[in-house]
This record gives C-alpha cells, sequence and structure tokens, in this order.
C-alpha cells in the first residue's frame, strides 16, 4: 500500500486533498491507516502531506489556499526581498482560515499576507501559483521596484518555465502595464531592477551591463561617465573577491570613468541618500542636466 500511495503522492506534487486521493483508488480506510502510520500527515481537515512535501506549500494549505507572491517566487527560484511573509492566494469568499503552523488555530496574528485572487488560477496552480501570476500579483500588491525585480527575475527562467510579457500585461490594468515594458532580463539581482526602476523614473541616460573592456563588465554606466554598480556581500564577501573587486574599480577610475557602489540595503532602504550621492556624482562632470524629467534631490 506505501508504494501505491507514494506514487500517488508523487503524481500530486505531494499535497492533496482528500477527494483527489479517493478518485486516484486510495480507499477511505487505506488514508487513514497512512496518517496512523506517519505515511501521511493531515495539513488540515480534508488535506494530507506526505514527507516529501515543501514546508511552505504546506504551511499555505494548511492556511487553507496556494502559495503565492513572494513564497512561491522563492520556490521558483526567482528573486524575493531578504525578508518576507508567508504569502497564500485563497477565494474571495474563503472562510476557517488557519493558522500557517497550528491547523487548530484560527488565522489571525500569524505573520501571512491573504490574497483573495485564487479564483483567477489554472488547475495547474492547485498549490503553488505559477511564476506568471507571481508577477502578476507582485505588480498589483508589491511597489513597483519590487515587482520589476521580480519580472525581471522571472525572465531569466528556463524557456519551459519563462512566463511571456504579453501574458502578465494582460493580466493587470491598463495603468500597470507600463512596468512590464521596462523588464529588462540582463538583471542580475534585484538590487539593479530596482536601481534601474528609479534611473529610468528620473530620465537620466543610462546603459545596463557594459562592457568597458574585453574582462570588465559594470552594471551601469549613467549620463556616459558614472559607473553605478550594485553590491552584495555574498557575492563580494571574501578577502579574495575583495581585493579583486578593489584592483577592478581602479581599472575602471582609470578608464576615466567615476564610480559608485550601493547595496541592497541601501537602494530598498535608504533611497534619498543614494540620491544624494548620485547626485554629487553627476555634478562632477556637469554643472546641470537639462533632460532630467524628474528633480534629482533628497527625497524625504
Amino acid at each position: 500500500m506505501h508504494e501505491h500511495l507514494a506514487a500517488i503522492m508523487s503524481r500530486l506534487d505531494h499535497v492533496a486533498r482528500r477527494a483527489e486521493l479517493l478518485r486516484a483508488g486510495l480507499r477511505q480506510k487505506d488514508l487513514r491507516r497512512a496518517v496512523e502510520s506517519g505515511a501521511l500527515i493531515r495539513v488540515r481537515n480534508g488535506t494530507y502531506a506526505d514527507a516529501l512535501a515543501p514546508r511552505e506549500v504546506v504551511r499555505a494549505s494548511r492556511v487553507g489556499g496556494v502559495l503565492a507572491g513572494a513564497s512561491a517566487a522563492a520556490l521558483h527560484g526567482l528573486w524575493t526581498p531578504h525578508e518576507f511573509d508567508l504569502t497564500v492566494s485563497v477565494m474571495p469568499n474563503a472562510q476557517r482560515l488557519r493558522d500557517p503552523n497550528d491547523a487548530n488555530r484560527p488565522l489571525a496574528d500569524a505573520a501571512v499576507v491573504v490574497l483573495r485572487d485564487a479564483h483567477h488560477l489554472t488547475t495547474d496552480e492547485r498549490l503553488v501559483a505559477s511564476p506568471a501570476t507571481v508577477a502578476v500579483q507582485a505588480v498589483r500588491h508589491s511597489d513597483p521596484r519590487t515587482a520589476l525585480a521580480t519580472i525581471d527575475s522571472a525572465l531569466r527562467l528556463p524557456p519551459g518555465e519563462r512566463p511571456q510579457l504579453a501574458e502578465i500585461a494582460a493580466r493587470l490594468p491598463r495603468r500597470l502595464r507600463y512596468l512590464v515594458g521596462w523588464a529588462d532580463p540582463r538583471a542580475e539581482s534585484g538590487t539593479e531592477s530596482a536601481l534601474r526602476y528609479e534611473l529610468r523614473k528620473a530620465g537620466l541616460r543610462f546603459e545596463c551591463q557594459v562592457w568597458l573592456t574585453s574582462t570588465i563588465r559594470v552594471d551601469f554606466v549613467v549620463e556616459g561617465f558614472l559607473v553605478v554598480e550594485c553590491t552584495s556581500k555574498e557575492h563580494h564577501g571574501s578577502t579574495e573577491q575583495y581585493n579583486k573587486d578593489r584592483a577592478r574599480i581602479t581599472t575602471i577610475i582609470g578608464l576615466g570613468y567615476v564610480v559608485m557602489e550601493f547595496t541592497y540595503q541601501q537602494v530598498f532602504f535608504d533611497l534619498p541618500r543614494v540620491w544624494q550621492a548620485l547626485v554629487q556624482g553627476l555634478l562632477l562632470r556637469h554643472s546641470a542636466i537639462p533632460h532630467v524629467q524628474a528633480p534629482l534631490q533628497i527625497r524625504e
């Protein structure tokens, strides 16, 4: 029975409703024995999982919905903010939502973002929202920088998993579709996507992923002379990499560029000071930039 059960649960992606299990050929007494033996756990009334079920999928199912938003993005390997709450899609009229860690408790103070949009999900999204849906949810429910970072990362998925921009745009209100047109799969981090959004919104001229030499590629060249790099401790934290980065910057400056580096924390949580630095950097070469559409100033 366990081999038969394992095959069924594998086909159902390791989390299943009672009706799905019965339709697959499992008998009610087999289901009861599987729970008693520990082969299955009862996630909530009428929903079961085996040991191979992803933890966050189980938690979303226990709430009473589908893993969505940043939580689904993480499962798909998309970019996510450094910190985010469990996000779950439920039907608009869903009742009896439960705590993600305890089905005996109603959903109350738990850190869960509930999106009442599950009526838009397809049958393939019975447990986890697709990358296309995740992108749509990001645009609808996140700030524009986070949304653009999500879309950019979705465009870097393998061809069979990658959503189409037209599909994302078609599912958005007209007023939000502009953000889809700003997407760029060349972005290598969410920080880069967010900073690109700000540069474009300000009307600055810039290029992305620019080769300055045969071995040096930079994230942005702004106004033709200001090199802007998005850095992270994860990719630049070792002593060896630190020394390589310093040598690289020395070479870039030697080519006649001004160089600035910004972190995730700065771009997402200290943007006024980022802009202050950018303004000062630009003023090193230009006393005025008449084509800029938005004032470059400290924004409190």
